[in-house]
């Protein structure tokens, strides 16, 4: 009887948990937060590390450091609003 609707309804991709690593072999000289990657610790230092958040979204007081989190903000939290940002500086 319902043959032919299993065969239309696709399970779901099952999410890989995330997983941790211990292994931090590249630190932060100004802050000592530990990176796993020397390649993140540069993009740290570059936007992160002691800089005050660029960006803000137009519809509240939410700061960030990133487009792509302002962009997720708005999404969730405006969800009817157009997607942009003002940048701080």
């Amino acid at each position: 009887m319902f043959q032919g609707v299993w065969q239309h309804i696709r399970p779901r991709p099952r999410r890989r948990p995330k997983v941790y690593s211990v292994h931090k072999n590249h630190y932060c000289p100004r802050c000592n937060r530990g990176f796993t990657l020397k390649k993140n610790m540069s993009r740290h230092l570059r936007h992160e590390c002691g800089m005050a958040p660029k960006y803000q979204c137009p519809y509240c007081d939410k700061l960030s450091k990133f487009t792509q989190n302002i962009y997720a903000h708005i999404r969730k939290y405006h969800p009817d609003q157009a997607l942009c940002f003002k940048r701080l500086y």
